[in-house]
């Protein structure tokens, strides 16, 4: 869908026309891209100063335009002022038609200059209830999204890096080519692979970076110092952006359950247990005895439902369980 048709969205968004479908397009256009929320508020901006009640339909030719504006640029002319006057309204709906170009022309400029259409972006955003989210990429080596991360690649691997950019949480499982090194950039460094399989977790805030290895070698370069550490299996790294220090752990048991739906939880606090189901099932569990709490669990899941797991949980400790989908609540009950 072509730029002007997702601003006739936000008009209809306006007018309250959109329908479901409608809006889900509009939603995952805006979490696309800051430039498109930049060009949503100006539309939004420029409507509520019209007073406008339906969406104008201005005769904007963008090609001419920008054909216009590169002229402008290269004679170093600035644009002749108005010579017609206007009624109120119409110089309203004028102004709300012109932002919308000029907003539109000003991004094409940017991303002439700033970006490279080779670049390919995969997301798995909530707004599609997406969960967990298989990619094949293009030298057949497979990578898995979190819900709320994306990732981009450039071109189809043929350059002397196969490079990805990632956001969020995602599990790679990397074809071996010692010709062509696989690397992962994020806020905080990069991973660079030959082949192998290993998790990689920035979220871009204080919580950190963090890479759990699986099989194979990685190698793991911090972007704030230059520190570099050679991971193997079963071991994993962490960067604290406080600290600015990256430092060589071990991996978690459960730290890939997220991808592989399996849980192992020996002695844990049940605590412990429901923050981490809370977070791959994007669920609530309210145990509403708070002593329970500190109770140890040794339980283990294989790729069981959120249903399945709360239910045998409420069978361990004597708890009555009630609700369901996305909200559970644990009455009573006892350590046993």
């Amino acid at each position: 869908m072509s730029e002007d048709l997702y601003i006739q969205l936000i008009y209809k968004k306006l007018r309250g026309q959109l329908e479901a479908a409608e809006q889900v397009q509009l939603d995952e256009w805006l979490q696309a891209s800051p430039d498109n929320q930049l060009i949503a508020e100006s539309v939004a901006q420029a409507w509520e100063l019209s007073g406008a009640t339906t969406a104008p339909e201005p005769d904007i030719d963008l090609d001419a335009d920008f054909a216009l504006l590169e002229e402008r640029i290269a004679a170093d002319e600035a644009p002749p002022p108005p010579v017609r006057r206007l009624s109120s309204r119409s110089r309203w709906l004028s102004i709300a038609a012109a932002l919308v170009v000029l907003v539109t022309l000003g991004l094409l400029l940017r991303n002439i200059a700033t970006a490279d259409p080779s670049w390919t972006r995969i997301a798995c955003s909530s707004s599609t209830d997406c969960q967990h989210l298989k990619v094949e990429l293009p030298d057949g080596s497979i990578a898995w999204l979190d819900r709320n991360s994306h990732l981009e690649y450039i071109g189809n691997f043929a350059s002397a890096d196969r490079q990805i950019k990632l956001y969020g949480n995602a599990f790679f499982d990397v074809r071996r080519d010692e010709a062509h090194p696989f690397t992962v950039s994020t806020s905080y460094g990069k991973v660079t692979v030959l082949g192998t399989s290993f998790g990689v977790s920035d979220w871009g805030d204080d919580q950190g970076w963090r890479v759990n290895v699986t099989s194979g070698k990685v190698a793991v370069q911090a972007q704030a110092n230059t520190q570099q550490l050679t991971l193997t299996p079963d071991e994993a790294s962490y960067f604290d952006p406080n600290q600015q220090q990256l430092k060589k752990t071990s991996t978690s048991t459960n730290t890939f359950s997220w991808h592989t739906r399996r849980f192992n939880f020996n002695d844990d606090p049940l605590s412990a247990a429901i923050q981490t189901l809370e977070k791959v099932y994007a669920v609530e569990i309210i145990i509403e005895e708070q002593a329970l709490l500190n109770c140890p669990i040794s339980v283990d899941f294989d790729n069981q439902t959120i249903e399945a797991i709360v239910s045998t949980i409420a069978e361990v400790y004597g708890m009555e369980l009630e609700g369901g989908e996305r909200r559970f609540r644990l009455r009573g009950g006892s350590c046993g």
